[in-house]
């Protein structure tokens, strides 16, 4: 039902609605005050409105740092440093900002750097900004899949990054071989470390909080909202058009529906039958894991939606006897993310390629190749590291 109801509305929001109500219905046939009650758990649960406030701020955060202009800088900064290092880190440090959409941010920043001093063919500008806008994801605490990864599983935010850097660390093996093999070598230009500075701190300050302190989330983009409004004497205008950026319905209504239907998984036992179902036909589960979210995410093309809908089916999988399967979270999370990568709905993907206008077509050469380069590094470290029992 979620994938006949994704292809023919292309609606997220809908899609899960259909796909949640049904299963309830399903599940909970003349049990509608348990029903009752684990919608209300999931609607307003003390974990789902902790998640609400998480993803708010983040969003806020994202709002300020981009109309403070932090993210230009940043952007000039890195250009000024190595133009050919620039191609890579740009789009990924301003892929530290959670936006629907953020690779436009980043394709406005490089246009010039691609195609006026680097001299790039179109399909591989887009693969760059696109690719590498997405290389954070499994490590910085404020995107949502972590977040919402973290309260589907009941486990901690750094938990779950614990298993996910290895798709991180996978992807960064592969820029020295772009750097040295693909990019052009051109003349560098006076640096600016001031800008580099300035496009930074605010990430480091966030880091230095998560790595020394180990605060939770909500106290830190707190901490750091509050600082930059001090620092950069921040008016009105800015926190109205920030709440603005902030409160998305739709997304607080994908996260919502999510986090009732993992209620109605986990009462129903449909993660335990589920678990039983592979054993008994003997279907590999580490097969089983990798499948189910990298299908939803190329359905979807969304970087959350694969969290939401598979992690709660998968649960039995990933935490088992209460100990979590780092191995089993990184092959899920992996397979998540890298459909949404690969899927042709990706708006990221639609609009580098929109506004760089080209065909996304020639793109995919080089976005293949590197799905299956960088999957390979991630299952092999993650054997190596986590030594699972296959």
């Amino acid at each position: 039902l979620l994938f006949i109801a994704l292809i023919k509305y292309k609606d997220p929001l809908l899609a899960i609605f259909i796909g949640t109500a049904s299963f309830g219905i399903l599940a909970y046939y003349n049990r509608y005050i348990i029903m009752s009650r684990d919608i209300l758990n999931g609607l307003i649960g003390s974990q789902s409105l902790r998640i609400y406030l998480l993803i708010f701020l983040a969003f806020y955060l994202a709002s300020l740092l981009k109309d403070l202009g932090i993210l230009n800088d940043l952007t000039e900064g890195i250009s000024s440093l190595s133009p050919r290092l620039a191609s890579i880190l740009v789009p990924s440090a301003i892929g530290l900002i959670p936006m629907p959409g953020g690779a436009l941010v980043s394709a406005i920043s490089v246009k010039k750097l691609y195609f006026d001093k680097l001299k790039l063919d179109e399909g591989f500008a887009i693969y760059l900004n696109y690719w590498f806008r997405h290389i954070w994801v499994p490590i910085w605490p404020l995107f949502q899949s972590i977040i919402l990864s973290a309260a589907i599983l009941g486990i901690g935010i750094y938990d779950v990054i614990s298993a996910t850097y290895l798709a991180t660390l996978s992807v960064l093996t592969i820029i020295p071989i772009i750097i040295l093999r693909f990019l052009p070598k051109v003349k560098y230009e006076s640096t600016s470390y001031y800008k580099i500075f300035r496009g930074l701190w605010v990430f480091i300050f966030i880091a230095l909080q998560v790595i020394i302190f180990k605060l939770r989330l909500e106290y830190i983009l707190l901490i750091t909202i509050l600082l930059v409004s001090i620092i950069y004497r921040i008016g009105y205008k800015y926190h109205s058009n920030a709440f603005k950026f902030a409160f998305k319905p739709k997304i607080f209504g994908i996260i919502a529906l999510s986090l009732i239907f993992k209620e109605f998984i986990m009462t129903s036992g449909a993660d335990i039958e589920f678990q039983n179902l592979t054993t008994a036909f003997h279907i590999n589960p580490y097969l089983m894991v990798f499948l189910i979210p990298f299908s939803i995410a190329i359905a979807s093309s969304s970087e959350y939606m694969f969290v939401v809908v598979s992690f709660p089916i998968l649960y039995r999988f990933i935490i088992s006897g209460n100990i979590l399967n780092r191995f089993m979270l990184l092959i899920g999370y992996s397979a998540g993310l890298l459909g949404t990568l690969l899927s042709p709905l990706h708006l990221c993907l639609i609009l580098t390629a929109e506004y760089f206008q080209s065909n996304m077509v020639p793109a995919y050469k080089y976005i293949i190749l590197s799905f299956i380069y960088t999957l390979s590094i991630i299952l092999l470290l993650g054997y190596i590291i986590f030594n699972p029992l296959i």
